[in-house]
């Protein structure tokens, strides 16, 4: 049974307030004073989710609960989060109902970290200290832009960090216009212009195809020329030889000859080197009063002589190997030889 003493101390202390409430910050002093992960005393389910971590003497905990009543051996229980949101559960100065020396003292809050740094670019949306919006010549300049520069942090103000900021960078301390944090929020880059991308194939490119479309194997490995582009990914491939084809999606292909097909079942076709016994290139050149043309295995001389025209044809056999100087001196010597002939009739006949 109570003594008369002990009840009091009971009553005295059920009239006690909490030495400290939600929002408050507490330094541990004496982190002995803690309970395990399961302690009882608080209601654990009002209470943010949070691994369990032993309080550790001299740092810094925010107060998130706090039991409903004293306990009869330690008083009244808190729940403490850290910086680093971890929960700790403590009692104050309260060992086995004795009074105890203080195992929490209130202290500072800790400073916020600045949301933005030197070099950031931020948009104000309004103006909390210094002049207003309307003589802040950095925005006037900064807004054609969409943005002012951080140029400094600044001591803070309204318990909230407060920054310098510029239409440019600089150094100097005497330009720019003063925002509190709730001041500003960050510039967002605008996305770039999407470029839409050039199509890999286009009318009149040479192809190849590469894979069988619509059962069509008379196709595959074939080469031919895009006659025209339909709906979505399909073009017209108008074919070097009869696939058995068609005319075409608009129907002016060469008949037999056409396939329509996606764009994943043909290649741009590498253009392939011409045989030994032809000239690199078609081309024409004039040289010595005479016109060489070379196409294919052949070459062929032109010579103008009394308003009239002598050709001489050099042709490579298909075992030869071209060769221009060769190709020039065989159908020059038929073209004179002719140009000889006609001479030598012309003069018979006088």
């Amino acid at each position: 049974m109570k003594d008369g003493f002990e009840l009091f101390c009971e009553i005295m202390r059920s009239a006690e307030e909490p030495a400290f409430k939600v929002g408050d910050w507490v330094k541990v002093l004496n982190e002995l004073h803690n309970f395990g992960k399961g302690c009882p005393f608080v209601e654990r389910d009002k209470l943010p989710t949070l691994p369990w971590a032993r309080p550790i003497a001299g740092k810094r905990y925010e107060v998130i609960g706090v039991s409903d009543k004293q306990h009869d051996r330690y008083g009244y229980v808190y729940a403490l989060k850290s910086e680093e949101n971890t929960i700790s559960y403590m009692h104050n100065n309260y060992i086995d109902g004795e009074v105890a020396p203080d195992a929490l003292e209130l202290t500072d809050p800790p400073k916020p970290v600045p949301k933005f740094k030197a070099g950031d670019k931020v948009v104000p949306v309004s103006k909390s200290i210094g002049t207003s919006f309307s003589n802040c010549p950095y925005w006037a300049v900064g807004k054609k832009k969409g943005f002012l520069f951080v140029e400094r942090l600044l001591e803070e103000a309204d318990g909230q960090p407060a920054y310098n900021c510029c239409n440019c960078l600089s150094t100097s301390p005497y330009v720019g216009n003063h925002y509190l944090e709730s001041d500003l929020i960050p510039y967002v880059e605008p996305k770039p212009k999407e470029v839409k991308a050039e199509p890999i194939f286009k009318v009149g490119d040479r192809v190849r195809c590469i894979e069988v479309f619509m059962d069509n194997k008379k196709t595959l490995n074939k080469t031919g020329t895009i006659l025209n582009k339909g709906d979505g990914d399909y073009y017209t491939i108008e074919f070097d030889e009869n696939i058995d084809g068609n005319r075409g999606i608009q129907g002016y292909g060469k008949p037999d000859y056409c396939w329509c097909m996606p764009s994943a079942y043909f290649e741009i076709a590498k253009k392939e080197s011409p045989p030994l016994n032809h000239c690199p290139a078609p081309k024409t050149i004039t040289e010595s009063g005479a016109t060489f043309t070379f196409n294919g295995p052949a070459t062929v001389c032109i010579i103008e002589a009394a308003g009239r025209k002598f050709k001489g044809i050099a042709k490579c056999a298909p075992d030869d190997t071209w060769n221009e100087t060769t190709g020039k001196g065989w159908a020059g010597i038929r073209a004179i030889r002719k140009v000889l002939d006609a001479t030598e009739k012309e003069l018979k006949r006088k």
